[in-house]
């Protein structure tokens, strides 16, 4: 009996020291990660994401999932930034976007080219299956198809009484070779289809429904002769909110909408267009 529980003492002191021992070794690993948390040193970028996100600077206060996406975020900020410098193109960090809820495995960034408008022409960078992808070519081809209309708007309209803005297109795929040949030229060769746009014109340009068809139908039949197909919106607004130093973004000339006028521009088929509001009764 007494060596039964001689054997006894035996083990539960055996137990005790891996029980110190066990809770020493964590206390160590504890403060092992605390120590290197704090001696890392954020770059630039990484604290520019931080901010964006309203998070802590100092790393050794974000959590362990903060963390992991601050360096998912930063790969792929990098990736894309080093992708376009020979280009000449620096993306800014915009917002991070979480995993979708059925595919756990895809996260995306989103960046804005820098001089443009980080509530309108943002760019989306993902990581799935281990590589990453982006759609700033489809950006490129957007902005270059808006500097094309802004350039055809400018031949007989005032350049301080209208505003372009193209949300979306269907050009079909571009390479990254492709890119320093997107002009006019290389979009007039090509078909270019599901277009859609924002055409802001001036109360002063079109003081009724009639001059707001008929230049409708003007810009539609252009669009056609060009192949360009899709259902841009010309919109017309309120000629102090183009003129006012106030209103200058694209979405504050857009609040003063008077009348607008739609309809969609198909291969092979005749359009039709809507005219919504009343420009003559001042948006009723």
């Amino acid at each position: 009996m007494q060596m039964f529980k001689r054997g006894i003492g035996i083990v539960a002191i055996f137990i005790m020291i891996l029980c110190l021992g066990g809770c020493r070794m964590s206390a160590n690993y504890t403060n092992n990660t605390e120590t290197k948390d704090q001696n890392v040193v954020l770059t630039d970028q990484q604290k520019e994401i931080l901010t964006k996100e309203e998070l802590p600077l100092d790393y050794s206060q974000l959590t362990g999932k903060q963390k992991i996406y601050l360096s998912m975020a930063d790969d792929m900020l990098t990736y894309v930034n080093e992708k376009y410098a020979p280009y000449g193109v620096h993306f800014t960090y915009i917002a991070y976007h979480h995993p979708e809820l059925l595919d756990k495995e895809a996260r995306s960034i989103l960046i804005v080219p820098d001089g443009y408008d980080p509530e309108i022409d943002t760019v989306e960078v993902s990581k799935k299956d281990g590589n990453y992808e982006d759609d700033y070519l489809d950006f490129a081809v957007r902005i270059e198809f808006e500097k094309l209309l802004n350039k055809h708007f400018a031949e007989f309209l005032p350049e301080e009484q209208f505003r372009v803005y193209v949300s979306s297109l269907d050009f079909g795929d571009v390479k990254t070779e492709e890119f320093t040949k997107l002009n006019e030229d290389f979009l007039m060769q090509h078909t270019i289809s599901r277009i859609g746009a924002y055409i802001l014109i001036s109360d002063e340009i079109c003081k009724t429904d009639d001059e707001l068809m008929k230049f409708t139908t003007e810009f539609f039949t252009w669009m056609k002769e060009n192949k360009f197909y899709g259902g841009p919106w010309v919109e017309v607004c309120r000629n102090e909110r183009f003129t006012s130093s106030e209103h200058k973004d694209f979405s504050e000339v857009r609040e003063g909408r008077i009348a607008f006028a739609l309809g969609t521009v198909r291969k092979g088929q005749e359009f039709d267009i809507e005219i919504r509001g009343s420009v003559e009764q001042g948006g009723k």
